[in-house]
């Protein structure tokens, strides 16, 4: 009678370790398995999402109280960059270091993002209101390059999962910065070349990503306009494919008394950038 209980509770302990789903699956996510983990459930990535986002500590600002395409001091306006992504509230996640330099204008200036509170914590820069270009360079870097550490920040084995997750139509992505943010070689199409692009920049096989589809100056992050932004993704469908089409027109935009601008993270798709 003994033998038979000790048989049915070493039975149960089987079919619990069984029907736990992360079981089935490597205690890491490495380079090498990563493929592994596209067909498994969501709390299976979950688990590893977390622990990904578990090492990234941010300070996110008060929520925004205020347009800022409506604030003007003088002959300027204000304008935010907000960090748009997995993960991110725009409304309080902001990007300081960024230069923002005025072109074409009476006056050519230049202004830094700032990430210190400013009317309820809003990150911001001065945009003269005449006509003009706006020309975005990530921590204030003209010319030149990035290192390889600036390039990779945020790209994990992770994205690659996600990434072939949508391309297997598992979980297609819905939103436009992931599809600005996963076609890494700017072709206006996420498939296999991008996979292997982020998986050799993993790897510093490569060193940066592929400069994208224009000749204004190549560089990790994104600022898409807000308002092209939001008109596209309310009929996100009807547009695509359109990212080709932009990318000659993400680092240096007209103003148009519209500054504000979404910063994207090329080739991180679960929101770990450390910035």
């Amino acid at each position: 009678m003994l033998c038979a209980i000790v048989a049915i509770a070493t039975s149960c302990a089987k079919e619990e370790l069984i029907q736990d789903p992360a079981q089935a699956y490597p205690q890491q996510m490495t380079i090498d398995n990563w493929e592994q983990f596209v067909d498994a459930p969501d709390e299976v990535l979950e688990k590893f999402h977390q622990a990904e986002m578990a090492k990234v500590r941010r300070t996110e600002a008060e929520p925004r109280s205020f347009d800022a395409n409506r604030l003007v001091i003088g002959s300027f306006l204000l304008g935010e960059l907000q960090v748009q992504g997995s993960g991110f509230n725009p409304a309080t996640t902001y990007l300081g270091g960024t230069l923002v330099q005025m072109v074409g204008t009476s006056s050519t200036g230049n202004s830094f993002s700032d990430p210190a509170p400013f009317f309820s914590g809003q990150n911001w820069f001065i945009s003269n209101l005449l006509p003009a270009n706006l020309c975005f360079y990530h921590q204030g870097i003209t010319s030149g390059s990035y290192p390889q550490t600036e390039w990779v920040n945020g790209v994990s084995t992770f994205d690659l999962v996600v990434i072939q997750r949508h391309i297997l139509g598992i979980t297609p992505f819905t939103e436009l910065w992931q599809y600005l943010a996963a076609d890494v070689d700017g072709s206006g199409v996420v498939d296999g070349t991008d996979i292997n692009i982020i998986r050799d920049l993993i790897l510093a096989i490569r060193t940066d990503l592929p400069p994208m589809l224009t000749g204004t100056y190549n560089q990790p992050v994104i600022y898409f306009p807000q308002g092209d932004y939001a008109a596209l993704q309310a009929n996100l469908a009807a547009n695509l494919p359109f990212i080709t089409s932009f990318y000659p027109v993400l680092t240096c935009q007209a103003n148009n008394t519209d500054s504000d601008r979404f910063a994207i993270k090329r080739g991180d798709l679960n929101g770990n950038w450390v910035f």
